[in-house]
């Protein structure tokens, strides 16, 4: 596994997010630049309307289950990538 958000720019195999299954990755850019910057779990398959298990340094620091349709993640969605 990369160690740095950037490593994961061209880690694994991009997917469709169509085509997601539980434990792909999905990459977000930065709130603040356009770099990745928030790397997070796949949970349940349903296209754009996708749940993912991420930490949430907003949320008093605790893991969270979020939906893809939220705008902030929309907008901010990179892409899917399977690694194993």
């Amino acid at each position: 596994m990369p160690r740095s958000y950037s490593e994961f720019k061209n880690f694994g195999k991009e997917m469709p997010i169509d085509s997601v299954k539980i434990g792909d990755v999905l990459l977000f850019l930065c709130l603040t630049r356009n770099v990745i910057g928030h790397i997070v779990i796949f949970t349940n398959p349903n296209g754009m309307g996708n749940d993912f298990i991420h930490s949430c340094a907003d949320c008093e620091i605790k893991v969270i289950v979020t939906s893809l349709k939220k705008p902030g993640y929309t907008r901010r969605f990179v892409k899917a990538i399977r690694i194993l």
